[in-house]
């Protein structure tokens, strides 16, 4: 009945563990131990881990890995809030509504490529009017679904393809508008809730200046994404803006760049190298935000 994403509860596979809130990882209370420092991150596949070999080798794993044996003293609770397709919307709504009764001590916010993926103003009514009007004079003669589904996909995204190549400029930083607003509401949210907030923008196969692999190049000249670099200017601006309003925030778009191991799997989803590497980084801001705090 809502246009949020959640994970089914006590779902499991042989490399994933879903928990009893929805959450990737071990189970949870929602009340917290009074002496355990509770780190959400929150995001789409990539924090979820689509690419990773076990919940240890996501990137929350990696982090709650890298700070438990950085203090013996200090216990801490690293909970993947990553759900397949999160973006800037929904992560404001799952934070506001159900993340802050979990008590957090901090938020940290993993995002940006999928900003890039999605129409932010949600579907106008002549668009579908169109659609609906038009597909089945296009697809009439498919009667097997596989074939319909793949046709359709196609026809989707040339039309997408048209629109954005209109205007690109004016779509990235209308979209990165209102990726500003709503982590901005979050980092406000956190004043009052009594919790920090780290906002991270994330890496993307067709930025920075990594020694490509030659599946990478594959990749990269195969599935070009021509509005990754006109957005990310806009999406560095306004981190830059945020900066003022959240605990922290910083750019992960050139963490991979002395990196000459394979690393991406498209343009955006990564493996265990990659989330290992993320995950080093990000612990060194937790850490940083935890010092200053103290």
């Amino acid at each position: 009945h809502t246009p949020i994403t959640y994970l089914e509860p006590n779902s499991n596979s042989k490399t994933i563990s879903v928990n009893n809130f929805g959450f990737r990882g071990n189970d949870i209370t929602m009340e917290k131990n009074e002496n355990i420092f509770r780190i959400f991150v929150v995001g789409g596949s990539t924090v979820y881990g689509s690419n990773a070999s076990s919940d240890e080798s996501t990137i929350t794993g990696y982090l709650e890995q890298f700070l438990k044996k950085s203090n013996n003293e200090q216990k801490f609770e690293v909970i993947n809030a990553g759900v397949p397709g999160d973006w800037s919307f929904q992560e404001n709504q799952k934070i506001k509504g159900m993340l802050i009764k979990f008590e957090p001590d901090l938020i940290i916010i993993y995002d940006g490529w999928n900003e890039l993926n999605f129409n932010n103003e949600g579907f106008e009514e002549d668009q579908i009017s169109y659609y609906l009007s038009y597909l089945p004079q296009k697809f009439q003669y498919y009667y097997h679904t596989p074939e319909f589904i793949t046709k359709m996909i196609n026809f989707l995204e040339k039309q997408q393809e048209k629109q954005q190549e209109m205007d690109l400029d004016n779509l990235s930083a209308e979209k990165v508008s209102r990726w500003y607003q709503r982590h901005s509401e979050i980092c406000e949210l956190s004043k009052n809730e009594n919790f920090m907030t780290i906002i991270i923008l994330q890496p993307h196969l067709d930025l920075g200046k990594k020694p490509l692999s030659e599946f990478e190049n594959k990749i990269l000249k195969n599935y070009p994404q021509k509005i990754a670099k006109i957005a990310y200017p806009y999406f560095q601006s306004s981190l830059h803006e945020l900066d003022e309003k959240c605990t922290k925030t910083d750019d992960f778009s050139d963490i991979f760049d002395n990196v000459d191991k394979p690393i991406f799997f498209d343009n955006g989803h990564i493996g265990d190298l990659g989330n290992e590497i993320v995950a080093k980084r990000m612990y060194q801001l937790v850490f940083e935000v935890m010092s200053n705090q103290n």
